[in-house]
């Protein structure tokens, strides 16, 4: 295993390791998966558990947010810190800029303070939920794509500074790794110069232990409606949404995701630090305009989506969007669990 090291900070492929002291905090950032659009080939796998799923899937409790003694207006201040970083990479690539999500925010404070809970980091929590199903049950429809980081002290002391200007430095710190990527090892910055992406959350929790961040990336450009959260697992359901921009994207596509979230101790989830849609082609259904549904001039569409896993589980409504001259893209993660 090849490393390099610049100074007191260490990096082994999407580890490293920053030394403060006489103690070591050890930093972990997550890497994403890319998604093939129907008809370009195989998805990317995940990783295979080895626990066993549970019968019927079950939301996650949300957990109280852990900013430490920081007033509500500098965590404002420190969202909007890392926002404008990740807004100049992305100037620098002449992309337009992301705006920040509320609700994004939101679901990842309460992964981030779960995970330093629970000494977990990653993308997983331990009832097996991915970014999309967490973002997905707290209402949200636009797709998602999450960098995660986290950082910990490795003797088990205390020896992460909580103070403002401390966090502040810690989590531009990590928006600048992700940026500085190289190939192939890349794909946080890839996720950061999505041009589809429009906003973004930033969530974080800390203590004097470490520090957990995300950045939840959206792609907003279809108002989903008329579909329930939770469903009976037998039969189908009617799904709609609306193009917000038909004169500029079409919709080239949905394709329905089944998975079922398998618990995972916290050493499995520590082991992953990826995540994608399943590979498995029967766990994958693709639908067509004009074959399987009707795309309206104002771009608005319905689907009945078959429950076709006859299961507990959760379905992934992904709606591809098309533009001009350019690929397919991912533009929904509407979740529907079936109970």
């Amino acid at each position: 295993m090849r490393s390099k090291g610049v100074g007191k900070l260490f990096y082994v492929r999407c580890l490293f390791c920053l030394v403060v002291g006489a103690t070591t905090m050890v930093v972990v950032l997550g890497c994403g998966l890319p998604i093939t659009f129907p008809g370009q080939g195989t998805p990317s796998p995940t990783p295979a558990p080895t626990a066993q799923p549970a019968a019927t899937p079950t939301p996650t409790p949300a957990t109280p947010a852990m900013h430490g003694n920081l007033s509500a207006a500098e965590v404002a201040q420190l969202r909007q810190a890392v926002v404008d970083r990740i807004n100049q990479h992305r100037a620098s690539a002449a992309l337009p800029p992301v705006q920040l999500d509320d609700l994004a925010s939101r679901v990842s404070d309460a992964f981030c303070a779960k995970q330093m809970l629970e000494g977990t980091h990653g993308h997983f929590t331990t009832e097996g939920l991915k970014p999309y199903h967490r973002y997905g049950l707290a209402g949200g429809t636009d797709n998602n794509t999450e960098n995660a980081a986290a950082m910990w002290c490795s003797s088990g002391t205390s020896c992460f500074d909580t103070s403002f200007a401390s966090v502040r430095q810690a989590l531009l710190d990590m928006e600048d790794h992700f940026f500085n990527e190289q190939p192939p090892n890349d794909g946080h910055r890839r996720a950061i110069l999505d041009p589809a992406h429009t906003h973004v959350g930033v969530g974080f929790a800390f203590s004097s232990q470490g520090l957990r961040m995300t950045e939840e990336f959206l792609n907003r450009y279809i108002t989903m409606s008329g579909f329930p959260k939770y469903v009976s697992a037998t039969g189908s359901v009617s799904v709609s949404g609306k193009v917000d921009d038909p004169s500029t994207y079409s919709v080239y596509s949905i394709t329905v995701f089944y998975e079922v979230p398998v618990q995972r101790t916290v050493d499995e989830v520590n082991q992953i630090h990826s995540y994608g849609y399943p590979s498995d082609p029967s766990a994958r259904k693709d639908y067509f305009p004009g074959i399987h549904f009707v795309v309206q001039g104002d771009g608005s569409f319905t689907l009945n989506v078959p429950l076709f896993a006859g299961a507990p589980g959760y379905y992934t409504v992904v709606v591809w969007l098309a533009k001009a001259g350019q690929s397919p893209f991912t533009a929904t993660d509407a979740v529907i669990v079936a109970q």
